[in-house]
Order: structure tokens, then sequence, then C-alpha cells
């Protein structure tokens, strides 16, 4: 067989084991069995062969990083389920505590973006009462760098999870307020509830209601609803508690781009609406 072919061969054969291996799940290489992994009828061994190959042959070693790989083909087999609402929380968002399930996170109770501009790591507001608002973190702060390093082309995954960490701990922030100056603030971090109620009935952070000429509605309550967790059940109730005592003839209840959540929260939320019925 001319050399060229054959050449041809294996390079088809790396492109079907790559394609086999990025769908699946390179996570079996660490303590699985392959009987227990064959339980469900799929044979994990040959992906466990495949990251042999891998490691053995692939013309870029360097790009054969084993947790990045894992990371990938679990990442392969959640997306494969096609379930917006089925997701993976690594290892460190686990350990830095997000759960968005419970709507907490362990961190300094900031929101930040990335400015597309400067590739800088931007405050887009600090969470009222937060640990961020206390030490003096304002909206349009630019973060320089976390405890002594450089946020420059950071990405906002990356910012997140430096930024974030166990309840209790410091993190040191050099941060350049929109007057010019730099001030560098050490923050405890501690567990911070993430706001999922926006209302227009004057609670904290709120909506303004506008009809189609711009002028602002009041007898309509207005509550976004932008995930079901435990504190939003508390935080619905107090918005609707305050709906009954005011004067609204009607409410728009909004879940758009809300993903789900708690299966309980739902069903307190919904309860909420409901006079009789499952």
């Amino acid at each position: 067989m001319p050399v060229l072919n054959k050449l041809k061969i294996s390079l088809a054969v790396l492109a079907a084991v790559l394609v086999v291996f990025l769908a699946g799940a390179i996570g079996y290489n660490r303590g699985h069995s392959d009987s227990h992994a064959g339980s469900g009828g799929a044979d994990f061994a040959v992906l466990q062969e495949v990251y042999g190959i891998l490691q053995r042959d692939f013309v870029e070693p360097d790009k054969v990083k084993p947790e990045a790989l894992e990371q990938g083909a679990i990442d392969g087999l959640i997306q494969s389920l096609h379930d917006r609402h089925t997701t993976y929380i690594d290892p460190d968002s686990y350990r830095a505590g997000v759960d968005p399930i419970s709507g907490t996170v362990n961190g300094i109770g900031v929101l930040v973006s990335l400015d597309t501009t400067t590739n800088r790591i931007v405050v887009i507001s600090p969470y009222r009462g937060s640990p961020a608002e206390i030490a003096g973190i304002r909206a349009g702060d630019v973060i320089l760098d976390v405890d002594g390093q450089s946020t420059e082309d950071w990405t906002l995954p990356q910012a997140e999870k430096v930024i974030r960490g166990p309840e209790g701990t410091t993190v040191r922030l050099t941060v350049q307020h929109k007057t010019g100056s730099v001030e560098e603030l050490t923050v405890t971090r501690r567990k911070i509830e993430l706001p999922t109620v926006f209302t227009n009935l004057g609670l904290q952070p709120d909506f303004r209601l506008v009809d189609s000429a711009g002028s602002t509605v009041t007898d309509i309550a207005y509550i976004q609803l932008q995930q079901f967790t435990q504190p939003s059940v508390a935080a619905v109730e107090t918005a609707l508690r305050q709906v009954r005592a005011g004067s609204y003839k009607a409410i728009i209840l909004d879940l758009r781009g809300n993903p789900g959540g708690a299966l309980d929260a739902t069903a307190d939320i919904t309860d909420m609406f409901m006079n009789r019925g499952v």
C-alpha cells in the first residue's frame, strides 16, 4: 500500500478516535472499573484505550492534559442529554460554595463583567450589604489585580473563580475607582444569597414599570423571578404580601429566561398562585 494512502487511513482512524473521545467520558480514567462502567451497556474500556492512544501517540503531547480532557468529556456527556436543566458543578466551584439550587455562593458579593474594549474586569455592582460594598467597592470600579495577580486579559470565569473562595477566607483586590484613584482592599468572603426576585414594588433591588409612552405604571405589580431557589420563596412571598397591601389591579409575573431550579421551591411558589390542585 502506498505510504500516502497509509497516512490517509491513519489520519482517518485518528479522527474517528478523537470524535469518539470528545463525545465520551475520560472521567472513567480515575478509579472506575470496566465492569461498573459497562453496567449501562456502554463499553468504557474503549474510552480508556482511546485515552491511552492519545497519551502515547498524539502529535502534540502538550495538549493531552488529563484535567482539561476529563472536563471536556464530562461536558460532552451532559450535553449529549440535550437537557438544559442537567448541569455539572466542578470540584472548584463546589469548594467555593457555588450552589445554583440553594441560590448561594461563597464570595464577596459582587457582580462583575468583562470590558471587551480594555480587557479588564469591571464591577457592575456590589450586592447590598455585601462584604464588597462594606469594603468600599463601587459600581464602575476596575479590578486591577487579585491577590497580587494582574487581571489583564483574564476571562470572566477566571476572575469569578479566583475572587470566590471558602467562607471566612480573605481576598486582596486592587481597584481603580471612577475618579481614577487606586485602592487596595482586603475583603473577607462569606456566604452570599444571590438575588433572584426583582420588582417595581419599592423593594431593593427594584425595577420601574413603564407603558408604551414611557410613563411609569403604578397600578400593575411587576415581579421578575430569574430562578427557583430556596431564598426566592421568601422573596416572592414578601412581594405578594406587599401587592395585597397596595392598590394594584394586576400582576405581571415575568419568568423569561428562568432555567428552573429547586423542585420544592418551584412547588412552594406555584402554590402561592393556586387555590387548589397539584
